[in-house]
């Protein structure tokens, strides 16, 4: 059976959903081919962290564009609950990263540094704090006696993860998309102007496909002549009881979910594909927490898992046209729910009509070959 649309997005996670969505509300016929849950999911661990603190070190234009993301995500959030109906439980809470050591502390500082100096647009205003100030922004919860200090940035902020996902779907569908959920895409080929797309069961052709399939994107990536560099990076997640609501702000590596329980993480291992939860790191990961808030060792943990991250090599998106398939892009980020706004309003418009915001070639992949 074929079937044929405008756009074939590939990847049914936070990044493909959040294109596909804003393509579909521009007018766009769209598939959205999901492989399901055999895939590795990386939204599976998603911390739930709108985040713009040391994000694009090295790149000042993903510094601003993290940046920029932060100013757009309270009307898109608002925009999601008022007309899909779902309310993200998005705050913007400010943010906060904790040190134990002088050596951290200065080195953080030392970064905040460099990326005020190369921003150009929207200026860089995170800083660093004592530990009093950030005793006063955690509110009830006792800092352990080894934290020195915090690094703050007020753009940061966190949500719902797995309601942002479903008002993404919800919203895709409204405005007139398919997904076909459990079609994983294994072949990809051009004839003319247009692709084929197959799965097991269906072929899918289109003008245009996006491949936002996370791990899997280097192999669909050279399909249409793009070598794509990501690697897998595990992070396990734990979550704790629901208590009532006592942490205020997020921070980095505990967040209070709207819902009233902890999430605890922040891990980050190179071990391939190997996605199993490990005594070792979770050890660590309640270690670092006691470290940073003691009463939270009263609570007892109910869940843990683990994720695989698509990570570039410098940790930055790659967003792409292929030169010798036009109309065929691929995008990856680790950074699914923080740039969310971004992916279905600029990408969106890049992957319609080529339209680009000044920098945007500082994401492709010429930044690796040079």
């Amino acid at each position: 059976m074929d079937i044929k649309t405008d756009i074939i997005v590939i990847g049914g996670g936070l990044l493909g959903s959040s294109v596909a969505f804003g393509l579909a509300r521009k007018g766009a016929d769209v598939v959205l081919l999901d492989e399901g849950d055999m895939a590795h999911r990386a939204a599976v661990g998603n911390f739930g962290l709108v985040w713009v603190q040391n994000k694009g070190l090295g790149m000042h234009r993903y510094a601003e564009w993290a940046r920029e993301a932060s100013l757009l995500f309270p009307d898109f959030a608002e925009m999601l609950k008022d007309e899909i109906g779902i309310d993200v439980r998005y705050e913007k809470t400010g943010g906060l990263i904790m040190f134990t050591s002088e050596q951290a502390y200065e080195a953080q500082k030392s970064t905040h540094e460099r990326l005020r100096g190369a921003s150009e647009i929207f200026g860089y205003d995170g800083k660093m704090i004592d530990r009093q100030t950030a005793q006063e922004m955690v509110g009830q919860l006792r800092l352990g006696e080894k934290i020195i200090g915090a690094s703050y940035s007020t753009h940061d902020g966190h949500l719902n993860p797995l309601l942002l996902l479903t008002a993404l779907d919800r919203g895709f569908r409204q405005a007139g998309g398919n997904r076909f959920p459990n079609h994983a895409a294994f072949e990809i080929k051009q004839q003319d102007t247009s692709f084929q797309v197959r799965t097991q069961s269906t072929v899918f052709c289109a003008e245009k496909v996006v491949i936002a399939a996370g791990l899997g994107t280097p192999h669909l990536a050279a399909m249409v002549g793009l070598k794509i560099p990501i690697s897998p990076q595990k992070g396990q997640v734990l979550v704790t009881e629901r208590v009532k609501p006592v942490l205020p702000i997020a921070v980095s590596e505990v967040r209070q979910t709207d819902e009233g329980s902890f999430l605890l993480g922040n891990s980050n291992e190179d071990t391939g594909f190997d996605s199993s939860v490990t005594l070792d790191i979770m050890q660590k990961i309640l270690a670092r927490t006691v470290t940073l808030f003691p009463q939270l060792a009263k609570l007892n943990v109910v869940r843990t898992w683990s994720c695989l991250r698509p990570l570039t090599p410098d940790h930055m998106p790659i967003y792409q046209e292929s030169v010798s398939s036009p109309g065929a892009f691929v995008i990856t980020s680790h950074s699914g729910v923080s740039l969310a706004a971004m992916q279905s309003t600029y990408l969106a418009d890049w992957i319609l009509n080529g339209a680009i915001v000044d920098g945007f070639e500082n994401f492709g992949l010429g930044r690796f070959h040079v």
